[in-house]
């Protein structure tokens, strides 16, 4: 269960909970997740701070994010939000303006839907909204949770530095 006492949460699209990383490092925000980390790992060195370095370590984990440098993903991670969505609750849905957000799913799963539809079900790792914020071009589908689903987003212009590396594509 999530717990919001105390923070700058502020609503996200759909009814959601969207909070800036920082404010998981200073405790505000507690979530169950299985991700073990892994400190003595000699393979993973971070300069980031201790509340960031889930998030450095998990997108360090999931393309595009395992072709960047260490400190390209920590500044990926300081700009992140974390977002809390109930299952059923639209993450956002087919509009008339363009997404603004990459989004990572990081726990629980997201159903890509046009009307009632389901065209895929992404989970944890997996990239969504980044065609829209791409293009230019309003959503040709909506997404919605299938079940209690936390995502990382990730604002357009930090998005865009890192699909934009010929190593990320």
């Amino acid at each position: 269960h999530r717990h919001l006492h105390g923070t700058s949460a502020r609503p996200a699209l759909g009814g959601g909970v969207a909070l800036p990383v920082g404010d998981l490092a200073a405790g505000a925000a507690t979530y169950d997740h299985d991700v073990t980390p892994k400190p003595n790992d000699p393979t993973y060195a971070s300069s980031a701070p201790a509340g960031l370095s889930d998030v450095v370590e998990f997108l360090r984990a999931h393309p595009p994010f395992d072709a960047l440098q260490a400190a390209d993903v920590e500044r990926v991670a300081a700009s992140t939000e974390v977002e809390f969505f109930l299952a059923s609750s639209t993450i956002f849905s087919q509009g008339p303006q363009p997404i603004e957000h990459l989004r990572v799913v990081r726990t629980g799963a997201v159903e890509i839907v046009l009307g009632e539809r389901v065209l895929d079900l992404l989970g944890a790792g997996e990239l969504f909204g980044h065609a829209s914020m791409l293009s230019g071009l309003p959503p040709g589908f909506a997404a919605r949770a299938q079940e209690d689903t936390l995502c990382y987003r990730i604002p357009e212009q930090v998005a865009r530095s890192v699909l934009a590396r010929p190593q990320s594509v």
